[in-house]
């Protein structure tokens, strides 16, 4: 269907936009997993925006493009007001040997594609979390997303300051608050084994009422699922400034809560001296780098921070909370508030051996869960998902 004149200038402005996106990030000519990106860029840009989804959304901008995926700014076809953020994965440029001068997109290998759709069905639950349990932390909530080409989600559009630009231009205390409902928010999604496994300050918004918004649930995982294999070996996920050596290594299938925990605690270093983490390899001496930190919450990085997974004291995000709370009353004299929860009767505390992480809870629940959906013939899942293919079996 050729489109209309609105459409072509929509079309015509973003694909200059993205095209301009892509040169910056990649340059003339580049390595991408391993593949060579050519510089008919343009033409790669036309092939994503032929499966962009039409009459529905208005698109506006282009708010980020990262390894495998651009987020839109669109706003509703119907009314042209409410915005929403489109994410549309594209990432697997996949050679095709039979014409060497060409890319295909889309082309998505299945583990591409269950990792993308894993995400989006994870940020569901999360979000539901957050708004059942916590007043203070959000998930932009998931309006609805396709699971055959083209493959994306559109969500809620929340507008705020990036926590990385809240910590330099706030208090220590101000900032170190922000914290605290941070680690609030892992307590919650960690108590419904929810891994998110890109923890950075990029990924946190900071609205002008103070919540907190947790953002990009790509790489998240409920960690009841059964081992998958939704990687291939070797693959780098995260940043590298805050991901840890199990996932910088190629070893995503052994993240657990102190994968988190571990980000978590140099994200607490970038609070304390608003400068970045060095680069993974001298990471290795954290004694060294907690020298640069106030007394009272040296402890807590140390504890969390552990080069070796096997190493780290934190085996739950609650004993991370206990110590930073002591850390905060050492230091400023006073108590961090408790936070305000919709639900204070409810208690996500969890108890974890050390030695073997949370292997035997696991089993545990997917046992119940397995003995639930055998009485009541359900899965247990109550997400719609819109535009999905009946034959599809993802």
């Amino acid at each position: 269907m050729p489109l209309s004149s609105v459409e072509l200038e929509q079309y015509k402005k973003l694909l200059k936009a993205l095209k301009n996106r892509l040169y910056d990030l990649a340059g003339d000519n580049v390595i991408v997993k391993g593949i060579e990106i050519p510089k008919e860029v343009e033409r790669i840009v036309e092939e994503i925006f032929s499966y962009l989804p039409r009459n529905a959304y208005i698109f506006e901008s282009i708010l980020a493009i990262g390894g495998e995926s651009v987020i839109f700014l669109v706003k509703d076809f119907k009314s042209g007001k409410l915005r929403y953020c489109l994410k549309l994965a594209f990432a697997e440029f996949n050679y095709d040997h039979t014409n060497t001068s060409r890319f295909w997109v889309f082309r998505t290998p299945s583990y591409a594609k269950e990792r993308f759709i894993r995400g989006v069905k994870t940020q569901i639950e999360a979000s539901s979390l957050f708004e059942q349990n916590l007043m203070f932390c959000i998930v932009p909530k998931v309006i609805e997303y396709s699971v055959s080409p083209p493959i994306y989600a559109v969500m809620q559009y929340i507008e705020g300051e990036l926590y990385e630009d809240f910590v330099m231009n706030s208090s220590l205390r101000d900032a170190l608050v922000m914290f605290y409902k941070i680690l609030w928010g892992f307590k919650i999604l960690h108590s419904e084994f929810i891994v998110h496994r890109d923890v950075k300050p990029n990924n946190f918004l900071v609205l002008p009422n103070r919540q907190v918004a947790f953002l990009d649930f790509n790489l998240a995982k409920p960690l009841s699922e059964d081992k998958e294999n939704l990687t291939v070996s070797g693959d780098i996920f995260g940043s590298l400034l805050y991901s840890p050596p199990e996932l910088l290594t190629g070893h995503g299938d052994e993240a657990d809560w102190r994968t988190d925990i571990y980000s978590l605690g140099w994200l607490l270093y970038f609070t304390l001296t608003r400068t970045p983490p060095p680069k993974i390899m001298l990471r290795k001496n954290i004694h060294q780098h907690a020298r640069k930190l106030l007394d009272p919450f040296k402890k807590v990085f140390l504890k969390s921070t552990a080069y070796d997974i096997k190493d780290r004291e934190y085996s739950v995000v609650d004993d991370f909370i206990q110590d930073f709370e002591k850390a905060f009353q050492e230091y400023f004299k006073t108590k961090l508030d408790y936070p305000m929860l919709k639900k204070p009767s409810r208690s996500p505390t969890l108890s974890l051996p050390k030695e073997g992480g949370p292997d035997f809870l696991l089993q545990v629940r997917s046992a119940i869960k397995w003995f639930l959906s055998e009485v009541s013939g359900e899965s247990g899942s109550k997400t719609v998902v819109i535009r999905e293919d009946e034959d599809d079996n993802s």
